[in-house]
């Protein structure tokens, strides 16, 4: 619905980016963990120290930004992230925790994928 935001997008300067699971190691075994790419988009008043306290809400529950992108126009921001997450569960306890931040009026899904190995 955003004009800024359509081109933006149209023009090319958003890529998506795709990592490997992480090992998770310790002792004398070697576990597997995989992640998936979860893509969502955060809709706020704009104020101060918005970006900060949305991505501080995500880092409380130790969930890798793997990249942001923000715009604002007028009094409204929106900020897309994506995560590195382990399940769906993982990814709406993130959703909750951006809801409860100030000035945030909506949180959604916006794509996702498993990362491949």
């Amino acid at each position: 619905d955003c004009q800024y935001c359509s081109r933006v997008q149209a023009s090319g300067l958003i890529q998506t980016l795709y990592w490997k699971p992480n090992s998770v190691k310790g002792g004398n075994t070697s576990k597997e963990v995989n992640y998936y790419l979860a893509r969502i988009k955060v809709v706020c008043e704009d104020r101060k120290g918005l970006l900060s306290d949305v991505s501080a809400a995500i880092n409380r529950l130790r969930v890798v930004i793997e990249s942001t992108q923000s715009a604002t126009l007028e009094q409204s921001a929106i900020l897309e992230y994506s995560l590195s997450v382990r399940n769906l569960k993982q990814l709406n306890s993130v959703i909750q925790s951006i809801q409860q931040v100030e000035s945030v009026q909506k949180v959604e899904r916006i794509g996702s994928s498993k990362l491949k190995t």
